[in-house]
């Protein structure tokens, strides 16, 4: 065979550098530029396998890198929007986590709630700002572990005077401020956490009317704590007893969306952001379409509670996997029987 013969026969399937080196073993020494030469000439063009180049590869980023969890046990924590959330609620979630030993958590998107970028309209105040301080509060809390006597009479100052409510926020920073304390002592109960975007993590993206990178984002809340993650995705993929489980906070917020996910990406799906509590399988009854609810007190959001609305109520919910099987968590769940299992 001659070499031009053999770059006919091999230009499909290989570039023209291995080709020179072929030939060059084979006692014909050439060069890649001198095998592109001869191959123009023969009138073979570069537009298939290996050796297309026509275009350029493009420059930017590709965004098949989402956060993964690996995990036996996982806690799905949608939509706190602190510093709106429902205590009583997530403190629920957070001791059955401890029961059951759960050191990996997902917070599905509206970790924060940023209402002070809102686009709403200015709602009207109200509220008691003649209760106790919350430093105060924490101060009379720690009191309490000094005795039963001390107790009852920290119990009873606390009755009569209450905590003390703020009719808004005053400023971006006083809600963030608040909003900082309770997702640190949230993110202190966990060894790993997924910070998923939410579309209220895009309000301060808004705001900034520029592309923002994830992770300033967390050190405005976090400082550069390590064992949180944030990328750029809504949603999180969770690996757990063999099963895969993809955690979303989609665009849609439509009722009963989570099945067309689960059969747009053929996976079990946990979605947030709507706020209903639904659990059913998608289309093909091959994967679950888990809908969370959410972990905000709807009482503590103006444009929800002070004015009627058609939509749903928002419903109280959060999720585990457990070996990869999902367990919905809600207002009525038998905390105390779970907490045994």
């Amino acid at each position: 065979m001659t070499a031009v013969e053999y770059v006919t026969r091999n230009a499909a399937h290989l570039t023209d550098s291995q080709i020179s080196k072929k030939l060059t073993s084979f006692g014909f020494p050439c060069t890649a530029g001198s095998v592109e030469h001869k191959r123009r000439q023969l009138g073979i063009a570069k537009t298939g396998g290996l050796n297309t180049h026509i275009v350029s590869e493009s420059p930017f980023v590709k965004y098949d890198n989402p956060p993964v969890v690996e995990a036996d046990r996982v806690v799905i924590i949608g939509d706190t929007q602190f510093p709106f959330h429902h205590a009583e609620f997530v403190n629920q979630v957070l001791d059955l986590c401890k029961a059951w030993n759960v050191r990996y958590c997902v917070l599905a998107g509206d970790v924060i709630e940023c209402s002070s970028l809102s686009h709403f309209d200015p709602n009207w105040e109200g509220g008691n700002n003649n209760g106790i301080p919350d430093e105060v509060m924490d101060d009379l809390i720690e009191l309490k572990s000094l005795g039963k006597s001390v107790s009852a009479k920290l119990d009873a100052l606390i009755d009569k005077h209450g905590r003390r409510e703020l009719a808004s926020a005053g400023s971006v920073a006083e809600e963030w401020g608040y909003a900082k304390n309770d997702l640190r002592r949230l993110v202190n109960q966990f060894d790993d956490i997924v910070w998923e975007i939410g579309n209220h993590e895009g309000r301060v993206l808004r705001q900034m009317q520029s592309p923002f990178l994830p992770e300033d984002l967390k050190r405005m809340f976090l400082g550069d704590e390590p064992k949180v993650r944030i990328a750029p995705y809504y949603f999180t993929l969770i690996k757990s007893g063999g099963i895969d489980w993809r955690v979303t906070h989609p665009k849609s917020s439509a009722k009963g969306d989570a099945k067309w996910y689960a059969s747009k990406y053929l996976v079990n799906v946990l979605m947030a952001h709507n706020h209903h509590l639904v659990m059913q399988r998608d289309r093909s009854g091959k994967y679950w379409a888990i809908e969370i609810g959410a972990c905000v007190d709807e009482s503590r959001l103006p444009y929800v509670s002070q004015r009627d609305t058609k939509g749903d109520s928002h419903i109280l919910g959060a999720a585990i996997i457990r070996d990869g099987k999902c367990w919905l968590l809600h207002e009525e769940s038998p905390w105390e029987l779970l907490r045994k299992l």
